[in-house]
Formats: C-alpha cells, structure tokens, sequence
C-alpha cells in the first residue's frame, strides 16, 4: 500500500496530518542535506575565511593564533580541497601550505630555547637537522615574497646559529690537538697550548650556560694536556742540550789530548820543541 492509497482511505482530518508530517520529513531532509552540501559560492567563501585567520591583517606573517592552534590548518585544508574550481583550489591550498611553514619556522626557532634561572635562553643541544631545516624553509618562504618574515626570523635564529657553529668549531678545533681526533687520546706532538687558548674566544657565542661551562671545562682540561705535554718536551730539550754539551766537551777534550800526545812524539824524535799551549780561554 502507498501513499496515496493511505490518503484516499484516510479521513480529511488525518490527510492532513499525513501530508503534514510528509512536509516536515521533507523540510529536514533538505536542510540536512544543504548542511553537507555547500554551493560553490558559500563554499569558497568559507575558505577564504579560514585561510584569511591563519595570516596576520596585513598577510605577511603567521596569526598567533593559527600558530596555537595547528587544528585550524586541518580544517582549512579540508575545506579548500572541497573547492570545484582547480585553480582556486591550488591558490588556497598553496595559501594554507604558506602559513604551515611559516608556523613550522616560528614553532622550531622557540623550541630551540629554555627557561633558566628565569631567563629566556638557547637549548644546550641544537642539531645540524634543525638548522637546515629553518633555513630550507626560510628560503621558500623568501622566494614567495615574504622579506619582512624572512628578516624577522633569521635574526631571530642568529643566536642559535651562532652557538651551533660557535660548539662546532670549538670541538673541531679540540679534536684538532689529537693524533685520534674525537677520541682526544693521543695529543700531537706539535700541539700548541697558545693555540688551545684562542678557542675560548668562541664561548663568547655560546648562550646556554651548562654547554658554555662544558666547553670551558674541556678547553682547561685539553690545555692543561698540552701544557703538561710541553713541559716534558722542554725537559727532555734542556736534557739533550746537556748531554750534547758534555759530548762536545768530550769530544774537545780528547782532541786537547791527542793533539798533545802528537806535539810530544814530534819532541821526541828530534822535531823542534812544542810551543806552551796558549791559556784556555774562559
């Protein structure tokens, strides 16, 4: 039995209620469906909306509050990708993938610092991933135009670009004085104790303390090393200059003496008298 059969069976009264509670299924149903069906128009307004709040008001930096939120990136992505247009939907995505790397930039330089004693300070430990991970992206973002961001945020990241080359060079240079490198085991025997000192020149660049008093600590350590080492080297040199000067005196003494016992022989078998050596000079 259908409907209408239903309704020529039914009182005028219950027709009514039928064919209103047809409406109201109807009604529903048609909101229900506009709820997930958006039309073209209403939908690339809405992204535009939630591409718009991932930016600051004048469009060259990330919003704090997209920054916050990284949900608003999933949500905006979603909606772009719901837009018919593909050109639109390849400038709000390329939008929304903008602002994604710019909140990747700001969220990796503040996690490169920590609170100590109070203070804003540089984590002790910075990797050469997260460096060239910053910088790649602040390339990209340079090339889209973005100056103003690009300034702001490599100034941002000098400090920790300069403790990261600042722990480098100070290591390299340490590992430099050994003959097994990173092991720091077996010193060089050139290795210079003046040269171990122009390292510490570079702590003036390392921001965390617990890294700058290590570093520090090893400089002392590695020089002491050296210092220790060329104390030896300048007693076995003061060493060998004695013995060289007793083989000289040695040797100075028995040509005296041969050259006397010669001078004698010559007396001896008729040749004339020796001349009296001259006084030895003082």
């Amino acid at each position: 039995m259908n409907l209408f059969d239903i309704l020529k069976r039914s009182s005028p009264q219950e027709r009514l209620r039928i064919l209103f509670l047809v409406m109201i299924i109807l009604f529903t149903s048609y909101f229900t469906v506009l709820s997930f069906v958006d039309t073209p128009s209403s939908n690339y307004e809405k992204v535009l909306e939630l591409v718009d709040a991932l930016y600051t008001e004048d469009g060259q930096s990330v919003s704090e509050k997209a920054i916050q939120n990284s949900g608003l990136f999933a949500e905006a992505t979603k909606s772009a990708n719901r837009i018919r247009d593909p050109q639109l939907k390849s400038e709000q995505l390329q939008r929304i993938d903008t602002a994604k790397k710019m909140a990747d930039i700001v969220n990796a330089i503040d996690a490169m610092y920590t609170t100590v004693n109070n203070e804003r300070v540089l984590v002790r430990d910075i990797t050469d991933n997260q460096m060239s991970a910053i910088n790649q992206k602040l390339d990209v973002i340079q090339n889209m135009g973005l100056e103003a961001f690009v300034t702001k945020h490599r100034e941002l990241l000098s400090p920790a670009e300069k403790q990261y080359h600042a722990r480098q060079h100070i290591n390299a240079g340490l590992d430099a004085f050994f003959e097994d490198g990173a092991n720091r085991k077996e010193l060089l025997y050139h290795a210079d104790s003046d040269d171990c000192e122009a390292l510490r020149e570079f702590l003036n660049d390392v921001q965390n303390p617990t890294l700058k008093e290590e570093l520090n600590t090893e400089i002392n350590r590695i020089k002491s090393m050296i210092e220790e080492q060329e104390e030896r080297q300048y007693r076995e040199w003061l060493r060998q200059e004695e013995e060289r000067k007793r083989l000289e005196e040695e040797q100075r003494l028995k040509e005296e003496d041969e050259k006397k016992k010669e001078d004698e022989k010559k007396f001896e078998d008729g040749g004339p008298a020796p001349m009296p050596a001259p006084p030895a000079s003082e």
